[in-house]
């Protein structure tokens, strides 16, 4: 392999980098713009060991059900006590946007 087909290699690898970020950055914001939600809200955990406590929203992810071909929106926070205090539990809900056409 010569010195130009490694820049050419080097290039392809930092493209695809500054893709993925741009993607993530995507991906994150229409998850905010479609689930509904917005953060410091305060909604009910639908997501395994806290299941049905209430939690407040800190962040968003976005992620893809290949099996069922849809985009799911992942609400993060933290779950709250019952007198409405912030607990040190963390906890996350689904939220099921789409199907990928």
């Amino acid at each position: 392999m010569n010195l130009s087909e490694l820049n050419q290699l080097n290039q392809l690898r930092l493209d695809m980098i500054e893709a993925k970020k741009k993607f993530d950055n995507s991906a994150i914001q229409y998850a905010i713009d479609n689930c509904g939600y917005k953060k410091g809200d305060v909604i009910e955990v639908n997501g395994y060991s806290f299941r049905g406590k209430m939690m407040a929203v800190r962040s968003f992810s976005l992620k893809f059900d290949n099996w069922k071909s849809q985009y799911i929106a992942v609400l993060h926070g933290v779950v709250l006590k019952k007198d409405g205090t912030e607990s040190l539990n963390q906890a996350e809900t689904e939220i099921f946007l789409g199907v990928a056409k």
